[in-house]
């Protein structure tokens, strides 16, 4: 699994999410390896999310980055680098929604 993790296209969203199916059925969802597959959706989510994205992409967004911070907040307590990664991660769609909120 780890090298299938190391040989898959970081960029390629659906790829990235049809692995992550796949692995849920075998991994408990809080698993590293899951867990390194939903950073790696984070950040390609985040360069799709870049240009007028729709509402449930941004939401999807802000559930993956709920969830990693809530599960780093675990391993990891405290104001760390990834707890702030994720935060931008969540930050940037909450704020684009509210903005379509608004309009």
């Amino acid at each position: 699994m780890e090298a299938e993790l190391e040989g898959i296209d970081d960029s390629s969203v659906e790829i990235l999410q049809d692995l992550i199916l796949n692995w849920l059925q075998v991994l408990h969802p809080q698993h590293y390896l899951i867990l390194l597959l939903k950073r790696k959706l984070l950040a390609s989510l985040k360069l799709v999310t870049s240009s007028n994205p729709p509402r449930a992409l941004l939401t999807q967004t802000i559930e993956l980055a709920e969830e990693s911070i809530r599960v780093f907040d675990m391993l990891d307590p405290g104001l760390t680098i990834l707890r702030g990664r994720m935060m931008q991660y969540r930050n940037g769609p909450q704020l684009m929604i509210a903005k379509m909120d608004l309009q």
